[in-house]
């Protein structure tokens, strides 16, 4: 009789010691989602230019009323520490640790080559932690799938919006962003 391999999870603390014993290199790109260790693909253009008008676009609406942070850490769970492209955050929030779900007021990845992984894997980990307004940006057909509504089963609000149709965070209600406008043609 065969069995499967055993998978190997991981604590955040664990993830972090890894780190800290030189296990997991500091140029490596990872993240840590349900235990698991994901090595993700380096950054190219395709997806460093949309997040950074992203970037510039959220941090003139924001001024000083929230925190954007790009390509950090999120404290989600015990087990779990993904690396979102964007976060605004509350300007309030405690700068002495790693942000965590009640701190974030929009969450955005922004989405080349991982798009399942974004949409449902990561969508589904985040609505269970309470985020109320999460993006995926898909650069290929240049639209955003805004999920808004959280539960433990998964966001209950999930819309597509198209090159045209702009979109406003909750928390940015006169900042709208057309997703066609953040590529270069």
């Amino acid at each position: 009789m065969s069995e499967a391999p055993t998978v190997l999870r991981f604590s955040r603390d664990e993830y972090h010691r890894l780190g800290e014993i030189g296990m997991i290199r500091p140029e490596t790109r990872t993240e840590l989602l349900d235990g698991v260790i994901y090595e993700m693909a380096p950054i190219g253009p395709g997806h460093a230019w949309p997040t950074t008008r992203l970037q510039r676009r959220l941090e003139r609406c924001a001024g000083d009323a929230a925190i954007l942070m790009v390509q950090q850490p999120l404290a989600l769970s015990g087990d779990s520490e993904p690396v979102p492209d964007l976060m605004l955050l509350r300007a309030d929030a405690d700068d002495r640790r790693q942000p965590e779900p009640p701190d974030v007021l929009l969450l955005i990845e922004v989405s080349v080559t991982t798009l399942a992984y974004d949409r449902v894997t990561k969508a589904a980990r985040y609505a269970a932690a309470g985020i109320p307004d999460c993006w995926v940006h898909v650069v290929a057909t240049r639209q955003f799938i805004v999920h808004r509504e959280p539960s433990l089963r998964g966001y209950a609000d999930v819309r597509t919006y198209e090159a045209g149709q702009p979109i406003a965070p909750l928390a940015l209600p006169d900042c709208p962003i057309d997703p066609g406008n953040l590529a270069g043609t």
